[in-house]
Protein backbone atom coordinates (compact mmCIF):
# COMPACT_ATOMS: atom_id res chain seq x y z
CA UNK A 1 0.00 0.00 0.00
CA UNK A 2 1.23 3.54 -0.81
CA UNK A 3 2.06 6.15 1.68
CA UNK A 4 -1.38 7.98 0.63
CA UNK A 5 -3.49 4.90 0.84
CA UNK A 6 -2.07 4.33 4.84
CA UNK A 7 -2.34 7.13 5.87
CA UNK A 8 -6.09 7.71 4.15
CA UNK A 9 -6.53 3.96 5.84
CA UNK A 10 -5.19 4.72 8.78
CA UNK A 11 -6.71 8.17 9.47
CA UNK A 12 -10.50 6.71 9.02
CA UNK A 13 -9.71 3.81 11.25
CA UNK A 14 -8.75 6.27 13.89
CA UNK A 15 -11.45 8.91 13.56
CA UNK A 16 -13.93 6.14 13.16
CA UNK A 17 -12.96 4.90 16.27
CA UNK A 18 -12.97 8.35 17.86
CA UNK A 19 -16.84 8.89 16.60
CA UNK A 20 -17.61 5.81 18.56
CA UNK A 21 -15.32 6.54 21.79
CA UNK A 22 -17.23 9.69 21.80
CA UNK A 23 -20.72 8.81 21.30
CA UNK A 24 -19.90 7.02 24.33
CA UNK A 25 -18.73 9.55 26.66
CA UNK A 26 -21.47 12.25 25.59
CA UNK A 27 -23.48 10.55 28.41
CA UNK A 28 -21.19 11.55 30.71
CA UNK A 29 -19.67 14.78 29.29
CA UNK A 30 -19.38 16.87 32.82
CA UNK A 31 -16.87 14.00 33.90
CA UNK A 32 -14.93 14.13 30.65
CA UNK A 33 -14.68 17.79 30.07
CA UNK A 34 -13.44 17.94 34.06
CA UNK A 35 -11.33 14.90 32.88
CA UNK A 36 -9.53 16.50 29.57
CA UNK A 37 -8.89 19.94 31.67
CA UNK A 38 -7.16 18.42 34.59
CA UNK A 39 -5.25 15.63 32.94
CA UNK A 40 -5.31 16.07 29.07
CA UNK A 41 -6.18 12.02 29.11
CA UNK A 42 -8.59 12.22 26.58
CA UNK A 43 -5.91 13.70 24.04
CA UNK A 44 -3.20 10.61 24.63
CA UNK A 45 -6.48 8.50 24.07
CA UNK A 46 -7.86 10.25 21.29
CA UNK A 47 -5.63 12.36 19.35
CA UNK A 48 -2.71 10.50 18.61
CA UNK A 49 -2.38 6.86 16.42
CA UNK A 50 1.41 6.31 16.56
CA UNK A 51 2.66 3.43 15.06
CA UNK A 52 5.88 0.38 16.58
CA UNK A 53 6.88 -0.75 13.49
CA UNK A 54 10.81 0.90 12.58
CA UNK A 55 12.76 -1.34 10.59
CA UNK A 56 16.89 -0.69 10.87
CA UNK A 57 17.81 2.44 8.18
CA UNK A 58 18.16 1.54 4.70
CA UNK A 59 21.76 1.42 3.10
CA UNK A 60 22.74 5.28 2.75
CA UNK A 61 21.33 6.52 5.78
CA UNK A 62 22.63 6.75 9.26
CA UNK A 63 20.78 5.52 12.15
CA UNK A 64 20.96 7.47 15.47
CA UNK A 65 19.77 7.87 18.86
CA UNK A 66 19.11 10.85 20.54
CA UNK A 67 19.04 11.95 24.46
CA UNK A 68 15.74 13.35 24.93
CA UNK A 69 13.89 14.87 27.55
CA UNK A 70 14.44 12.61 31.03
CA UNK A 71 16.63 10.13 30.08
CA UNK A 72 14.92 8.68 27.38
CA UNK A 73 16.26 7.79 24.03
CA UNK A 74 14.86 9.37 20.48
CA UNK A 75 15.41 6.94 17.25
CA UNK A 76 16.14 8.86 14.24
CA UNK A 77 17.20 8.20 10.86
CA UNK A 78 20.53 10.88 9.68
CA UNK A 79 20.01 11.09 5.81
CA UNK A 80 23.31 13.29 4.27
CA UNK A 81 23.15 14.92 1.17
CA UNK A 82 24.31 13.68 -1.83
CA UNK A 83 27.33 14.52 -3.62
CA UNK A 84 29.17 16.01 -0.94
CA UNK A 85 32.54 15.22 0.37
CA UNK A 86 32.71 13.64 3.87
CA UNK A 87 32.21 15.51 7.17
CA UNK A 88 31.67 18.78 4.86
CA UNK A 89 29.88 21.30 7.14
CA UNK A 90 26.32 22.06 5.33
CA UNK A 91 22.48 23.06 5.84
CA UNK A 92 20.08 20.46 7.75
CA UNK A 93 16.98 19.97 7.41
CA UNK A 94 15.13 18.71 11.13
CA UNK A 95 11.68 16.70 9.51
CA UNK A 96 9.06 15.82 11.65
CA UNK A 97 6.38 13.29 10.60
CA UNK A 98 2.66 13.41 10.87
CA UNK A 99 0.55 11.49 13.11
CA UNK A 100 0.05 8.01 11.90
CA UNK A 101 2.54 5.27 11.45
CA UNK A 102 6.56 5.62 11.80
CA UNK A 103 9.31 7.39 10.25
CA UNK A 104 9.99 4.68 7.73
CA UNK A 105 6.58 5.46 6.56
CA UNK A 106 7.40 9.31 5.75
CA UNK A 107 11.07 8.47 4.08
CA UNK A 108 9.37 9.18 0.64
CA UNK A 109 8.55 12.43 1.86
CA UNK A 110 12.07 13.43 3.06
CA UNK A 111 14.31 11.32 0.62
CA UNK A 112 14.83 13.87 -2.33
CA UNK A 113 15.54 16.55 -0.32
CA UNK A 114 19.19 15.29 -0.07
CA UNK A 115 19.37 16.07 -3.73
CA UNK A 116 19.26 19.41 -2.55
CA UNK A 117 21.87 20.46 -0.65
CA UNK A 118 20.87 19.27 2.57
CA UNK A 119 21.18 16.90 5.45
CA UNK A 120 17.93 15.67 6.94
CA UNK A 121 17.62 14.74 10.39
CA UNK A 122 13.93 12.14 10.53
CA UNK A 123 12.93 10.82 13.94
CA UNK A 124 10.44 9.41 15.81
CA UNK A 125 8.14 10.88 18.74
CA UNK A 126 8.77 9.29 21.78
CA UNK A 127 5.76 5.99 21.86
CA UNK A 128 6.43 5.96 18.13
CA UNK A 129 8.59 3.11 16.29
CA UNK A 130 11.70 2.49 18.74
CA UNK A 131 11.89 5.50 20.45
CA UNK A 132 11.68 4.93 24.43
CA UNK A 133 7.53 5.40 25.03
CA UNK A 134 6.10 8.07 27.72
CA UNK A 135 2.89 10.09 28.03
CA UNK A 136 1.16 11.16 24.30
CA UNK A 137 0.85 15.12 25.04
CA UNK A 138 1.69 17.87 23.00
CA UNK A 139 4.32 19.30 24.99
CA UNK A 140 5.93 16.28 25.76
CA UNK A 141 6.08 16.12 21.38
CA UNK A 142 7.38 19.75 21.20
CA UNK A 143 10.11 18.60 23.57
CA UNK A 144 11.37 15.62 21.54
CA UNK A 145 11.38 18.07 18.71
CA UNK A 146 13.49 20.33 20.45
CA UNK A 147 15.84 17.46 21.46
CA UNK A 148 16.32 16.35 18.13
CA UNK A 149 17.06 20.03 17.24
CA UNK A 150 19.75 20.30 20.30
CA UNK A 151 21.44 16.83 18.45
CA UNK A 152 21.42 18.16 14.93
CA UNK A 153 23.59 20.80 15.99
CA UNK A 154 26.00 19.12 17.45
CA UNK A 155 27.02 17.09 14.30
CA UNK A 156 30.10 18.13 12.80
CA UNK A 157 29.07 17.89 9.28
CA UNK A 158 26.14 20.36 9.64
CA UNK A 159 26.73 24.06 9.38
CA UNK A 160 24.62 25.09 12.58
CA UNK A 161 24.28 28.35 11.16
CA UNK A 162 21.78 27.08 8.34
CA UNK A 163 18.64 24.71 9.73
CA UNK A 164 15.87 24.24 8.20
CA UNK A 165 12.90 22.41 9.30
CA UNK A 166 9.96 21.13 7.88
CA UNK A 167 6.95 19.38 9.01
CA UNK A 168 4.25 17.60 7.70
CA UNK A 169 0.11 17.37 9.34
CA UNK A 170 0.69 17.07 13.15
CA UNK A 171 4.25 17.45 12.64
CA UNK A 172 3.74 21.28 10.86
CA UNK A 173 2.06 21.94 13.86
CA UNK A 174 4.99 20.71 16.24
CA UNK A 175 7.54 21.85 14.41
CA UNK A 176 6.21 25.31 14.13
CA UNK A 177 5.94 25.19 17.92
CA UNK A 178 9.46 24.00 18.04
CA UNK A 179 10.84 26.96 15.93
CA UNK A 180 8.68 29.46 17.49
CA UNK A 181 10.81 28.92 20.75
CA UNK A 182 14.42 28.19 18.96
CA UNK A 183 16.43 31.00 17.13
CA UNK A 184 18.71 28.66 15.48
CA UNK A 185 15.81 27.76 12.89
CA UNK A 186 16.11 29.78 9.92
CA UNK A 187 13.59 28.35 7.31
CA UNK A 188 10.31 26.69 7.95
CA UNK A 189 8.07 24.82 5.70
CA UNK A 190 4.63 23.40 7.03
CA UNK A 191 2.93 21.11 5.03
CA UNK A 192 -1.13 20.07 5.43
CA UNK A 193 -0.36 21.64 9.51
CA UNK A 194 -3.80 22.01 11.01
CA UNK A 195 -4.12 25.62 12.54
CA UNK A 196 -5.21 25.27 16.02
CA UNK A 197 -5.68 21.81 17.89
CA UNK A 198 -9.55 22.24 19.04
CA UNK A 199 -10.22 23.71 15.48
CA UNK A 200 -8.92 20.34 13.39
CA UNK A 201 -11.06 18.54 16.26
CA UNK A 202 -14.31 20.28 15.66
CA UNK A 203 -14.06 19.56 12.00
CA UNK A 204 -14.65 15.62 13.04
CA UNK A 205 -16.90 16.05 15.89
CA UNK A 206 -18.60 19.55 15.76
CA UNK A 207 -18.91 21.23 19.12
CA UNK A 208 -18.08 18.78 21.34
CA UNK A 209 -14.69 17.58 19.79
CA UNK A 210 -13.34 21.42 20.40
CA UNK A 211 -14.78 20.66 24.19
CA UNK A 212 -12.89 17.30 24.65
CA UNK A 213 -9.27 18.51 23.23
CA UNK A 214 -7.31 20.95 25.51
CA UNK A 215 -5.93 24.26 23.33
CA UNK A 216 -2.62 25.57 23.08
CA UNK A 217 0.44 25.66 21.59
CA UNK A 218 -1.52 26.13 18.36
CA UNK A 219 0.26 26.74 14.52
CA UNK A 220 -1.55 30.04 14.63
CA UNK A 221 0.01 31.27 17.64
CA UNK A 222 3.65 29.82 16.61
CA UNK A 223 3.75 31.47 13.48
CA UNK A 224 3.79 34.69 14.77
CA UNK A 225 7.08 34.40 16.62
CA UNK A 226 9.18 33.48 13.28
CA UNK A 227 9.98 37.57 12.85
CA UNK A 228 11.94 37.76 9.82
CA UNK A 229 12.49 34.06 9.32
CA UNK A 230 10.39 33.00 5.80
CA UNK A 231 7.57 30.47 5.65
CA UNK A 232 6.63 28.11 3.21
CA UNK A 233 2.87 26.29 3.66
CA UNK A 234 1.71 23.62 1.12
CA UNK A 235 -1.45 22.21 1.50
CA UNK A 236 -4.12 20.33 -1.07
CA UNK A 237 -7.13 21.74 -1.58
CA UNK A 238 -9.01 17.89 -1.25
CA UNK A 239 -7.28 17.01 2.36
CA UNK A 240 -10.33 15.33 3.98
CA UNK A 241 -8.00 14.96 6.98
CA UNK A 242 -6.90 18.59 7.72
CA UNK A 243 -8.62 21.02 5.27
CA UNK A 244 -6.91 23.58 3.50
CA UNK A 245 -8.69 26.05 5.32
CA UNK A 246 -6.10 25.48 8.08
CA UNK A 247 -3.26 26.40 5.71
CA UNK A 248 -5.59 29.75 4.59
CA UNK A 249 -5.44 30.79 8.14
CA UNK A 250 -1.73 30.19 9.32
CA UNK A 251 -0.86 32.32 5.98
CA UNK A 252 -3.42 35.40 7.12
CA UNK A 253 -1.80 34.76 10.59
CA UNK A 254 2.20 35.33 9.49
CA UNK A 255 0.85 37.62 6.91
CA UNK A 256 -0.58 40.36 10.06
CA UNK A 257 2.74 39.38 11.78
CA UNK A 258 4.92 40.40 8.96
CA UNK A 259 6.01 36.82 8.37
CA UNK A 260 7.47 36.54 4.95
CA UNK A 261 4.83 33.69 3.67
CA UNK A 262 3.97 31.57 0.74
CA UNK A 263 1.06 29.19 0.52
CA UNK A 264 1.27 26.83 -2.18
CA UNK A 265 -2.32 24.97 -2.62
CA UNK A 266 -2.47 22.09 -4.48
CA UNK A 267 -5.93 21.82 -6.40
CA UNK A 268 -7.51 18.29 -6.60
CA UNK A 269 -4.79 17.06 -4.12
CA UNK A 270 -5.25 15.54 -0.35
CA UNK A 271 -3.37 14.90 2.57
CA UNK A 272 -0.98 12.62 1.31
CA UNK A 273 -0.97 12.72 -2.86
CA UNK A 274 0.32 16.19 -2.54
CA UNK A 275 4.18 14.43 -2.17
CA UNK A 276 3.29 13.10 -6.16
CA UNK A 277 2.93 16.54 -7.26
CA UNK A 278 5.82 17.92 -9.13
CA UNK A 279 5.02 21.43 -8.17
CA UNK A 280 5.09 20.84 -4.65
CA UNK A 281 8.14 18.81 -3.99
CA UNK A 282 9.58 21.16 -6.37
CA UNK A 283 8.68 24.78 -4.44
CA UNK A 284 9.81 22.74 -1.30
CA UNK A 285 13.26 21.56 -2.37
CA UNK A 286 13.55 25.33 -4.14
CA UNK A 287 12.33 27.10 -0.91
CA UNK A 288 15.56 25.28 0.90
CA UNK A 289 17.79 25.57 -2.20
CA UNK A 290 17.09 29.42 -1.76
CA UNK A 291 17.23 29.61 1.99
CA UNK A 292 19.51 27.71 3.24
CA UNK A 293 22.18 26.64 0.64
CA UNK A 294 21.97 29.76 -1.20
CA UNK A 295 21.49 31.86 1.33
CA UNK A 296 19.51 34.62 -0.60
Amino acid sequence: MGLSGFVSERSRTFWKATLVRVSAYIALPGFLLALASVTGCLESTLFYHPGSNTPGAPRGIEEVWIDGPDGSRIHGWFIPARGLEANEPVPAVLHLHGNAGTMNEHLSTVDWLRDAGVHVLMFDYRGYGRSDGGRLLRANLIADGHAALDYLLTRSDVDPERIGLYGWSMGGVIGLAVASERSEIDAVVAAAAFSSWKRVAGDYVPILGQLLIPGGFNAEDSVLALGTRPLLLVHGTSDGIVRSYHSERLRDAATDAGVRVELVLLPGYDHADWMTSRTATEAIRGFFQRELVEGE
